[in-house]
């Protein structure tokens, strides 16, 4: 299940219900799932903050004066009420939400809609990801890469990954700055 996290539920054909269905040799209440799990994921999900280091990374571009995208494979219905209730909604120029693009990640539109919102090419901005379709997508858009991997995603391949760190409080934008001045690529 791990391997469709970042991608929208349009682009993939996995069916996780079918799948437990066939794991137990019957049908499931299909509806009711939907229910309770909606309920359980808004009240896990309203509960939770920024991840570290995300407003240090925003405060630190706006000194900058470097201009902030999302790129999101999520609906602008979830991205934009998770924006309004962390009170981050105005730090962002350009949002690029699922529904914007002709194609999902690991598709680069999304990357490639939000460079150019920002009247940037590719190799002046710097994609941050927390899932493999994420990465493949910000790859294939010509950006520098860096993997902040979630528990779900903690597992998954990272190969084209330019930079994968454990959260952006264990390394500034000051920092990253300085290592991509230094010499392009970073090892893992």
């Amino acid at each position: 299940w791990a391997s469709f996290v970042g991608m929208s539920t349009s682009d993939f054909s996995f069916d996780p219900h079918g799948w437990l269905e066939a794991q137990l040799g019957r049908e499931l209440d299909r509806a009711g799932i939907r229910v309770g799990r909606l309920s359980r994921f808004d009240d896990r999900t309203n509960a939770l903050g920024p991840m570290p280091g995300v407003k240090d990374y925003i405060e630190a571009a706006r000194r900058f004066g470097f201009g902030l995208a999302i790129a999101s494979s999520s609906p602008h219905s979830w991205v934009d009420r998770h924006l309004k209730r962390l009170g981050l909604s105005e730090q962002f120029q350009a949002i690029q939400c699922r529904e914007d693009v002709a194609k999902g990640k690991p598709d680069p539109d999304l990357y490639q809609a939000a460079v150019a919102a920002l009247g940037l090419v590719p190799a002046e901005a710097i994609a941050i990801e927390d899932s493999a379709p994420g990465v493949a997508a910000a790859k294939r858009a010509g950006l520098y890469c860096i993997v902040v991997p979630t528990n779900l995603t903690r597992r998954s391949s990272f190969d084209q990954a330019d930079l994968v760190i454990d959260s952006l409080a264990t390394l500034p934008l000051e920092g990253l700055l300085a290592k991509l001045r230094s010499g392009g690529r970073t090892e893992n």
